[in-house]
């Protein structure tokens, strides 16, 4: 798959699944790290949600909007519910604990 990335014009969309591929293997392998040392991120992890701390949960929240709307980084192509952080964030907690925040 690599060789036809490279080859030709840039296929969006088939880069765009394979960095979800390697996000998510990369998720399951650090969860799993967490999992068995209890819980526990390790210190570096913790360092820089600390030190991003400004930023971090607002663009978190982007991200998982942006999803949410079909890859539109313009919020007027959003659903009303995601339009405005407080609605936005109104919207994540109604989905529970336990629920994925995409469709």
């Amino acid at each position: 798959m690599l060789a036809e990335l490279h080859a030709g014009p840039v296929n969006y969309p088939k880069v765009k699944s394979l960095k979800w591929a390697l996000l998510h293997t990369a998720f399951e392998s650090f969860s799993s790290a967490i999992s068995i040392s209890k819980r526990r991120a390790p210190a570096e992890f913790r360092a820089f949600m600390q030190e991003n701390a400004e930023w971090l949960s607002d663009y978190a929240l982007f991200r998982v909007l942006m999803e949410e709307n079909g890859s539109f980084a313009r919020v007027d192509r959003w659903s009303p519910e995601h339009r405005g952080p407080r609605r936005a964030r109104t919207w994540l907690l109604s989905l529970g604990r336990d629920a994925p925040a995409t469709s």
